[in-house]
């Protein structure tokens, strides 16, 4: 059964703008007025008007826009370059975009010249080399020319991986999600059959050269040039990770390795999704403990709950309470706290005392009820054990903001302290927000926001609606429900004019980030 994913990306207040060609930096807001979205620069000129329903990312210099149900393209200079006169129209990739006409689907250029009729169904993985088509319920590959290169004859295909895609024959698909039946086989990139339709089921090829398939109900990994390395023996098989798969076997969980042994004893209920510290964690039963690279349990399932090793260590759970151990399995902090967090890199651990449930961390722009007497509090302690910040908040940021602070909140006020327990600021604000790269915190006093420095000095008094974080040297600001922009010294260098404003960010991002560049993408790692 394969899942079929559809990724169309209309985002309305958020965007990443990206170029793979000018990567002369080039800064824009997304905003809102009366429903209709543009483009301001940082001088505020509105570059792109105020009158489209979406404007998607910017790639290769060009943006598709969409207006009363119809798609066309802006160019860096909000010029309309290609008409609104297409019913869906997609990120450019290589100099072409994939649009839909008449309910078909074709390539166009930058100057809007049809280069590929509208002449398919569907058009998926169209970033590919080999971008996969429908026509007529028949699916094939076709080159950024149109010519199909495979023939559009197979019932189901798969990406390219590997220089080899899966191919069925047979199957049926039920509904947009899922195909069932038939049988799987593998074509190179000429559409040579390079393996047969054998399998029942088959996943892409992998990096290490083999993929996973079925064969008569089990599932087993197959190398490129199809011969079936590992048995198809197991009930499931994860890909590999280094040198280890998880597999299904007959009462649970193991792990094999790449020669196929498998290495564990006894099946488990649960395994970890990775080693780390060269450790993972594993269920047997309704208990957790530990196994090593050999399969070996080194620490005894006896924990209600566990998180993986980091900085040498594992949060372990038992009887509802909460302590750490070591690799050796040894519990080198007790079991004395009612709720904990894994260590940080820097060594630290948020960990509470108390009685009743609280959240761990504060939460931005999240103002919490003040605790009663005997509801548990919130400090920070490092791997030995030793209390860095006393155990007396309500609520902690488990590690040091980007300010090199730490947010906490005491009596239902925010503040903030360093890694040595002293309060810097002081807990005095109704809510705050964590610090970002632009050296600022934004802080709300009786329903108004402004933001401080790492010191603790205001740098743009309280005065605002509502606030984004800085980008860029502007942050957006809401005042009397319409946003502007200020910069770090608090002049409004974008009057407030807008009904909704996005953080500046950069539109010429190197290529491979956001965008959505076909109308139906399938997702073959979620069939992995």
């Amino acid at each position: 059964m394969i899942k079929r994913f559809c990724l169309v990306f209309l985002c309305l207040f958020c965007m990443r703008l990206v170029s793979a060609q000018d990567k002369t930096p080039f800064y824009a807001a997304k905003v809102m007025k009366d429903g209709k979205y543009g483009l301001v620069n940082q001088s505020g000129k509105l570059f792109v008007p105020v009158q489209y329903d979406n404007i998607d990312v910017y790639t290769e210099g060009m943006a598709m826009v969409q207006k009363d149900n119809m798609s066309g393209f802006v160019n860096q200079s909000g010029q309309l370059v290609i008409p609104m006169q297409y019913e869906e129209a997609y990120n450019y990739f290589e100099g072409i975009a994939c649009v839909r006409k008449d309910g078909k689907y074709g390539f166009i250029d930058k100057t809007g010249n049809m280069v590929v009729p509208a002449q398919f169904d569907r058009v998926e993985n169209f970033s590919n080399p080999l971008k996969t088509v429908e026509m007529g319920n028949k699916w094939g590959f076709a080159d950024k020319s149109g010519e199909m290169v495979v023939p559009a004859k197979y019932d189901y295909v798969k990406n390219y991986t590997e220089g080899l895609a899966a191919v069925n024959n047979g199957g049926k698909i039920i509904g947009e999600n899922t195909v069932q039946g038939g049988k799987w086989g593998f074509i190179d990139n000429t559409g040579k059959m390079v393996i047969p339709e054998q399998f029942d089921e088959a996943w892409t090829f992998t990096p290490d050269g083999l993929a996973i398939v079925k064969k008569a109900g089990k599932w087993g990994f197959i190398n490129k040039g199809g011969k079936m390395v590992i048995p198809a023996v197991y009930y499931g098989c994860a890909s590999f990770i280094g040198d280890f798969a998880v597999v299904q076997k007959e009462g649970g969980y193991g792990l094999i390795n790449r020669a196929g042994k498998l290495l564990t004893t006894q099946a488990f209920t649960a395994l970890g999704d990775n080693f780390y510290d060269d450790i993972m964690s594993a269920q047997f039963g309704k208990k957790w403990g530990f196994i090593d690279k050999t399969g070996k349990l080194i620490v005894p399932a006896v924990y209600d709950e566990v998180v993986h090793f980091s900085s040498g260590l594992a949060m372990v759970r038992k009887g509802g309470r909460t302590g750490y151990i070591d690799k050796t399995g040894k519990l080198v902090i007790p079991l004395a706290y009612l709720e904990a967090t894994p260590f940080s890199d820097r060594g630290f651990a948020a960990v509470s005392i108390g009685q009743k449930p609280a959240a761990p961390t504060a939460q931005n722009g999240a103002k919490p009820a003040p605790p009663g007497p005997g509801e548990r509090k919130w400090g920070i302690i490092d791997k030995d054990n030793k209390q860095i910040v006393p155990i007396i908040y309500d609520q902690i940021s488990p590690d040091i903001t980007k300010g090199g602070l730490i947010m906490v909140v005491k009596d239902g006020s925010y503040g903030f302290i360093d890694a040595t327990g002293k309060e810097v600021i002081p807990p005095k604000y109704d809510e705050a927000r964590d610090f970002t790269n632009d050296g600022l915190a934004a802080v709300s006093v009786n329903d108004k926001w402004g933001f401080i420095n790492a010191t603790g000095a205001v740098v743009i008094k309280p005065q605002f609606d509502e606030v984004a974080d800085f980008a860029y040297g502007l942050a957006p600001v809401d005042k009397n429900s319409k946003w502007g922009f200020v910069d770090k010294t608090g002049k409004m260098v974008i009057p407030a004019q807008f009904d909704q404003a996005n953080q500046f960010i950069n539109m010429n991002k190197s290529a491979g980030g956001g965008g959505n560049s076909t109308p139906d993408t399938k997702d073959d790692d979620d069939d992995n």
